[in-house]
């Protein structure tokens, strides 16, 4: 209490509404976003202090989508270490949402996701690397894989497996389908794992939906 008393004159405002619970105020959240920010970028030179003391190369940190390893970070990566050859990387795939924290408290050094109102906030920098779509995709055995053409109507009939609640992708599918007349329809299964996408399309009859960078690289 002394030491969120100094806080708070420090700052010349509150930072947490006291009643029976404890409750931070705007600005409080606004201090502990800042205050994850230098301990992960306290963290992250201690770590890199620790390697470079043992001799060890320089490491990047990349955090992506599905559809950024598939289309775009593996060559860049490769391009790099042809110049760079004493750099290293780490690759974590995610969901844009949890990038996006890890990304503002300094776990990682850039990230690749959908561009939306998200990679507009403070302290973030953005740039296009590439532009991707929606793809709908079955499994070789699907009686829809063979198929010449396929409507929108062929698709509704049977399972669906489909990306996670709250991803860029769900919302833009399911925009897609109210649009198409197909705005009942309910997942079956619902995964970020492409791992578990195509485990599950290979045997069965159901349909998927990734990016079309991965479904090219799925072919």
């Amino acid at each position: 209490s002394h030491w969120l008393g100094e806080m708070e004159d420090l700052v010349g405002t509150k930072l947490v509404l006291r009643g029976k619970q404890m409750k931070l105020t705007a600005a409080g959240e606004a201090v502990r976003k800042l205050a994850l920010r230098v301990l992960g970028e306290v963290g992250r030179t201690n770590a890199e202090l620790l390697s470079l003391a043992k001799g060890d190369v320089a490491r990047v940190h990349i955090g992506s989508v599905t559809a950024g390893i598939a289309h775009l970070i593996p060559r860049a990566v490769l391009a790099f270490q042809a110049r760079h050859a004493d750099v290293s990387f780490q690759v974590t795939e995610g969901v844009f949402n949890a990038l996006l924290s890890g990304l503002e408290e300094r776990e990682y050094d850039l990230v690749v996701g959908s561009i939306d109102v998200r990679a507009f906030g403070q302290h973030l920098e953005h740039e296009v690397l590439f532009a991707d779509d929606i793809a709908i995709v079955v499994g070789p055995g699907h009686p829809l894989a063979t198929a010449k053409s396929v409507s929108w109507a062929d698709v509704f009939g049977f399972p669906w497996l489909m990306p996670p609640r709250d991803t860029l992708m769900r919302v833009r599918l399911e925009n897609t389908l109210l649009e198409r007349g197909g705005a009942g329809i309910k997942p079956k299964i619902e995964t970020g794992s492409i791992v578990v996408l195509e485990s599950v399309l290979r045997g069965s009859s159901y349909v998927g939906v990734c990016s079309a960078a991965m479904a090219a690289h799925l072919q």
